[in-house]
């Protein structure tokens, strides 16, 4: 009887022991309890708080701040640009690489910038923004992201913001404008999900985010697999944030884009738009594919009603418009049409430089740099730098090719060298041999002259010889001499 008894307990123990590690595993992937401030489980010292139409304390919605240019670069031509996309021939339809450029239409010490939503709106949130009414307290449920919504349920809810954000004195300005709030634009979104300013360029374009220490995707994004979200959506900002203090970017719900989805070709994003634009893949995406430059095509309309599914909801942008008022405009206008004229002058003084060269070696040269003078002006409009700065720029390398230019019209190259010294050689052998042959001419003219006057004087003096001798008397001594006396 005690030896059942003993068995009995045993198995009890084992049984319990058994199933230790599979009830620590579902506490390990479990939710953390929440805390007072459901929207906001990790908050930062610069994050922008917004309250939500329902006017309760317990339900806003947090923003942060992602910087794209200086403080001084005051030219709104002016963007900053980064490689998006990936370079596998297996993604090229929807992921090949591509420019983007970012401008930020807030501005404060330092610099300019534009809000991204901290966290994917959660369905508390949602919910307060579309009917205007708010739980006496939040739920867990209301921490979940929203999802199975439309597209257009997600832009009737930015909407919605918008107008109730004209109505609180919270809401972040540009002189007179009020923010307003729309699903993000593609390029925004992803230049926030890979850390903005706030990495560098390499890590701003690398296929995946450089994590801080030791940190591993599962500790930056849920995916799918047990050791991750284990097939369920997970509660907001549980998560490491990224390198701007932005949470869920990867992984948790994949996120609409306000642009209609287009395919990615050759040099960009090809012609025809289609469906919405989803980035950032979701609980349900493998490891292995939730990159940086993950985006797909999701249809407007199913069986005849709007898409919807369990893995895809939205965050918000804030934004205000380019031109703040006509005196921004037309100061905006002259700044780009005085770079433009540097720079079609430019482009002028190459071209012809090119034209007039004869040499090939030079002129190869020229047309490379006139196929590189578009991207360098790309450069030179998305530096961060001040738009005097920057015109001072292009008017220096103007003068640095008007000197060019000279310097190619003054220095010869081996070929012309070579040219001019054997053109040299031989005008120098035909100035000798015409000076020879002058002087041959010349010896020979003056031995003519001196053997006719030579010849002339023997005939004179022959002549005066005997004129001589028919005057003179004969001498005694001369042969035929009679002397008569």
């Amino acid at each position: 009887m005690n030896q059942k008894k003993y068995l009995t307990s045993f198995f009890i123990v084992s049984l319990f022991l058994s199933s230790a590690p599979a009830e620590a595993a579902k506490l390990s992937t479990a939710p953390a309890d929440l805390s007072p401030k459901v929207f906001n489980p990790k908050p930062m010292p610069d994050d922008l708080v917004l309250p939500l139409p329902c006017n309760s304390k317990d339900y806003f919605i947090v923003f942060r701040k992602v910087y794209t240019n200086d403080a001084k670069d005051t030219d709104i031509t002016h963007s900053c640009t980064f490689t998006e996309g990936s370079s596998d021939d297996s993604r090229a339809l929807m992921q090949s690489e591509r420019q983007c450029a970012v401008r930020g239409g807030f501005k404060d010490e330092k610099g300019y910038f534009f809000y991204i939503q901290k966290y994917e709106m959660t369905k508390g949130q949602a919910d307060a923004i579309k009917d205007g009414k708010c739980k006496a307290t939040p739920s867990k449920t209301d921490a979940l992201p929203k999802v199975n919504i439309s597209f257009a349920d997600a832009q009737k809810v930015a909407e919605a913001f918008s107008d109730y954000l004209q109505s609180i004195p919270e809401t972040p300005s540009m002189g007179k404008e009020k923010a307003n709030a729309t699903l993000p634009v593609e390029c925004f979104w992803s230049f926030a999900q890979r850390g903005g300013l706030a990495v560098s360029k390499k890590d701003l374009e690398a296929q995946r985010p450089v994590l801080p220490g030791k940190l591993q995707m599962n500790d930056y994004a849920w995916f799918y697999g047990a050791d991750s979200s284990n097939g369920r959506l997970q509660l907001i900002g549980r998560k490491s944030p990224n390198a701007l203090g932005l949470f869920d970017m990867l992984g948790n719900a994949q996120e609409y884009m306000l642009e209609a989805f287009q395919a990615t070709g050759i040099e960009g994003l090809a012609g025809q738009r289609g469906g919405s634009t989803v980035r950032g893949g979701s609980y349900l995406t493998n490891e292995s594919e939730l990159t940086s430059s993950l985006r797909s095509e999701k249809k407007r309309y199913t069986n005849n009603k709007p898409t919807v599914s369990k893995d895809t909801g939205f965050r918000l942008m804030l934004n205000v418009s380019v031109t703040q008022d006509m005196a921004h405009q037309k100061e905006a206008t002259q700044t780009l049409l005085q770079k433009r004229a540097i720079f079609l002058s430019r482009k002028d003084k190459l071209t012809k430089m090119k034209n007039e060269s004869s040499d090939p070696k030079l002129t190869a040269k020229y047309e490379e740099e006139i196929k590189k003078l578009e991207q360098e002006l790309l450069e030179l409009e998305t530096a961060s730098k001040d738009s005097g700065a920057v015109i001072e720029k292009l008017k220096n390398e103007n003068k640095s090719l008007n000197r060019r230019n000279l310097e190619s019209k003054t220095k010869s190259t081996p070929a012309q060298i070579f040219l001019y010294s054997s053109l040299s050689v031989v005008t120098l052998v035909a100035l000798v041999l015409l000076l020879l042959f002058i002087i041959s001419k010349r010896a020979k003219a003056l031995q003519n002259r001196s053997k006719l006057l030579l010849e002339n004087e023997e005939k004179a003096y022959a002549d005066y010889e005997s004129s001589n001798v028919q005057k003179k008397p004969k001498s005694r001594f001369s042969k035929g001499f009679v002397d008569k006396q």
